[in-house]
């Protein structure tokens, strides 16, 4: 509809290089396919994200919730590759959606974190590395920063 083409464009407003494809309706639709860049680093705002991940063995973004800072940054089905906090020099990668949140929450008050998100496809993802004694997550291992969690879905 209408409707959906206005919030599409809107969601992603920011983003460069947005193509518009226009079809004819007379011909069969081909399969849905969304098109995710191969790397995208973002800057994360302070405060809540609007973000929602799953993943036990990586953080996957699975929702942009519509009040997020991040709309239009960020796209459902990247991966969460690492996360930087300034100050410490800290760098978290390979992390679960569990992981992935905590930090996040544990760090929503620092300002210049910043995000790199790759695409699900790549054969690029950086190593697992949790710091088990970074005081920027509240000197939590990586085994219990997750032990007060049930799920694997999180909304930050």
């Amino acid at each position: 509809t209408s409707r959906e083409l206005v919030d599409l464009l809107n969601e992603y407003i920011e983003e460069e290089g947005r193509l518009l494809v226009l079809r004819n309706n007379t011909q069969p639709s081909s399969i849905r396919e969304t098109i995710l860049p191969e790397e995208k680093t973002i800057t994360i705002p302070t405060g809540k994200l609007g973000l929602s991940f799953k993943g036990r063995n990586l953080a996957r973004i699975t929702r942009v919730h519509d009040d997020s800072n991040l709309m239009g940054k960020v796209y459902r089905g990247m991966i969460v590759d690492s996360i930087t906090i300034p100050g410490s020099g800290s760098t978290f990668s390979g992390m679960t959606a569990k992981e992935a949140a905590r930090i996040l929450k544990d760090t929503k008050n620092i300002g210049g974190r910043s995000m790199t998100l790759k695409n699900p496809t790549s054969s690029n993802l950086s190593v697992r590395s949790i710091q088990t004694d970074d005081v920027s997550i509240g000197s939590q291992t990586s085994q219990n920063m997750s032990a007060g969690w049930s799920a694997q879905s999180v909304r930050m």
